[in-house]
């Protein structure tokens, strides 16, 4: 059975004034995962509708609904996520995966320690998911290996 999420953005939602957002960075340097972040100031918010799809055999995919389901595809449900868009330390717009971990909102009323602390947690997660995401890569590859041989 095969499963295809069509993802369409919709317009970019306003946000309160001050809303800011923390980004993780993650680096492997030597054996050890370091994690910087940055405290980002938010525009605006991206709703993403996503519409779920399944079908039994392998199909064409289409960026419209409509298409999807000529094809055979069947409509399973839809859900809506949502996503900050935010100004980088280098004066873009920018957005992020709403299913990336390495980001979280901050209400304008956090004072700097509780961003730090918050920052802090978001970070250790992230390093640890690394080292999980590495452990796992590797003992595909040792599977791999043993399957060839």
């Amino acid at each position: 059975m095969e499963h295809y999420s069509l993802q369409q953005p919709g317009p970019v939602l306003p946000c309160p004034g001050g809303m800011r957002v923390i980004v993780v960075r993650s680096r492997q340097v030597g054996g050890a995962w370091e994690t910087t972040h940055d405290i980002l100031p938010v525009v605006g918010i991206q709703p993403i509708t996503v519409h779920h799809y399944f079908i039994e055999a392998t199909a064409p995919v289409h960026p419209d609904p409509v298409l999807m389901e000529k094809h055979g595809w069947m409509y399973r449900h839809m859900e809506i996520r949502y996503a900050p868009v935010f100004i980088t330390p280098d004066g873009r717009l920018s957005g992020i995966d709403p299913d990336d971990p390495r980001w979280s909102l901050i209400a304008p009323e956090l004072t700097g320690e509780q961003v730090q602390t918050l920052a802090e947690g978001l970070q250790a997660r992230e390093a640890e998911r690394q080292v999980l995401e590495r452990r796992i890569e590797e003992e595909e590859e040792i599977a791999s290996d043993v399957e060839e041989d």
